[in-house]
């Protein structure tokens, strides 16, 4: 459907309309989602060729271009590239969005994942603080939104060693606003579960038995994790 959009749009308005751009950016990101790495590279390029042309670097647009290819290195292995393109693309997204805009706290996101996967963790917890704040103040605590945000961290708790904690934040924050919101076969539910696996075998929550008849000390634990988590998110 995006390639008959795009076929269509270029018909109608010509191959370098930014509308085309558009419609190549929304494929390139399909692309990527699936790992058509190189594809999606190459439909990336020629948006970003379009856009760059038409608004000599002065368009909201170009937040999108630029968000595009920091999302297009960083998922093809190379991150420390990736972060000027999602910097670059703050800074438009502030002057055109502001600061406490969704399109600016979706840019945070991805950032935050990017130093992550550098092992930079200190600064993906500064950069996810200011973009779980703002998706709560916008879309609620416990809306799917948040909670890819809120997965993120999760993700650097991890890394970090926080394994209960980031347990909780799976368990109590995560599943349930992605269970609700997207659904059981989303694929960031079902990574959600995944993640949650990984955490129970290397968690002393993991190492009990986790059922129904778990013991009071067990409940125990398992509110005070839980209460240690949300602070993560609430400072």
């Amino acid at each position: 459907l995006l390639d008959k959009a795009a076929e269509m749009k270029e018909a109608i308005l010509c191959h370098d309309h930014p509308e085309v751009a558009r419609a190549l950016l929304a494929m390139s990101n399909n692309l990527l989602g699936p790992g058509y790495y190189h594809d999606s590279t190459e439909v990336s390029d020629a948006a970003i060729a379009i856009a760059t042309s038409k608004f000599a670097h002065k368009s909201p647009f170009l937040v999108d271009c630029l968000h595009n290819r920091g999302n297009v290195l960083r998922d093809t292995g190379h991150a420390a590239e990736a972060d000027p393109h999602y910097q670059q693309a703050l800074y438009f997204a502030r002057q055109y969005f502001g600061d406490s805009s969704p399109a600016y706290a979706i840019l945070l996101k991805d950032l935050a994942e990017s130093q992550r996967r550098q092992g930079l963790l200190l600064e993906a917890r500064e950069t996810l603080k200011d973009c779980i704040k703002i998706h709560t103040e916008v879309y609620g605590r416990d809306h799917w939104v948040t909670a890819q945000a809120v997965m993120v961290l999760a993700l650097v708790l991890k890394d970090e060693g926080k394994m209960d904690d980031s347990l909780s934040m799976l368990q109590n924050l995560c599943i349930p606003a992605l269970e609700e919101g997207l659904g059981e076969s989303h694929p960031w539910y079902v990574f959600a579960h995944g993640m949650q696996g990984i955490c129970l075998k290397h968690t002393t929550i993991g190492h009990k038995e986790h059922n129904s008849s778990m013991e009071a000390h067990e409940r125990v634990l398992l509110e005070e994790v839980s209460r240690e988590g949300e602070e993560y998110v609430d400072n």
